[in-house]
């Protein structure tokens, strides 16, 4: 089910940049972004239109534990976890930086090489659409895989060899190749990341658990076309774009200086199913 999910995702985002960068070809920005709001009101019409009610639960079989408390007890194990804060603080940290290359580095290339928005689309579909193939190998094969050095390598040649082909000023073919591999390797990481996240945690516990994970995952995200624009516009385009490429070098190398990571390998042994004296979660 992971790897699906990471398939539809790659797809989606493949198809986004194709078309999104067709229509500023087209119809320019300004009419783009019109078509792009208007894409997210037919989506919502239509999950208004298809999503059913939630169902009734009756008062006697509410949960009595307050939410907040949920929460807290969902952090509680996430903390002591040092594999799932440690994966946390990685993702957190590649969401950051790859948000400053999509929002800011990659259009700034775009305008400076001149390929403008047809190079950029052609980069970001290539990289889904790699991405989205190798997700499909990877929710197929991967349970095969050692996970820390596919982790590892994966992480690798998704990071610092897209940043350094585009500062270089590389043809477009060059960089076409170098993001094929760096899709190619991108589409592993989701299905394996997803592994250990619902291997790790008891089943009463998942669903907030992996909310907080996913919200840690994503706090940096905001920040990233800030920390691009900033970089930009400090040190010109290639420089930054070897010190954000730098950057994610060093934080996916960190697995290999913490040794908890080791344990993506393991498989923590299913907890026991206990009769439930109640419907009430802990």
């Amino acid at each position: 089910m992971t790897g699906l999910y990471g398939v539809i995702d790659r797809i989606a985002s493949m198809a986004g940049a194709a078309l999104g960068g067709r229509l500023i070809a087209w119809v320019g920005a300004p009419g783009a972004l019109y078509a792009d709001a208007a894409s997210f009101l037919v989506c919502a019409l239509i999950l208004g239109l298809t999503a059913g009610s939630p169902p009734l639960v009756p008062v006697a079989d509410r949960d009595p534990v307050p939410y907040v408390q949920k929460l807290r007890r969902g952090w509680d194990f996430l903390r002591r976890d040092v594999v799932l804060v440690g994966m946390s603080a990685i993702v957190a940290a590649t969401n950051l930086l790859d948000l400053a290359w999509s929002a800011v580095l990659m259009p700034a290339w775009g305008r400076n090489s001149g390929h403008g928005a047809a190079g950029i689309g052609v980069l970001f579909a290539v990289f889904s659409a790699c991405a989205a193939l190798s997700s499909m190998a990877a929710a197929r094969w991967a349970e095969r895989l050692p996970r820390f050095r596919t982790y590892v390598i994966a992480y690798l040649l998704t990071g610092l060899p897209r940043f350094a082909v585009l500062a270089l000023g590389s043809p477009l073919c060059v960089c076409v190749a170098v993001f094929v591999i760096g899709g190619l390797a991108c589409g592993f990481l989701n299905p394996i990341l997803g592994a250990v996240v619902f291997e790790r945690i008891p089943e009463r516990l998942v669903g907030r658990v992996s909310a907080l994970n996913s919200a840690l995952c994503w706090s940096l995200m905001p920040l990233g076309g800030l920390l691009g624009g900033l970089l930009a516009a400090s040190l010109g385009l290639a420089p930054v774009l070897w010190v954000v490429g730098t950057a994610y070098l060093l934080v996916t190398l960190l697995p290999l200086l913490v040794p908890s990571f080791r344990e993506f390998d393991s498989r923590p042994a299913p907890e026991p199913v206990r009769a439930r004296t109640s419907g009430h979660s802990v």
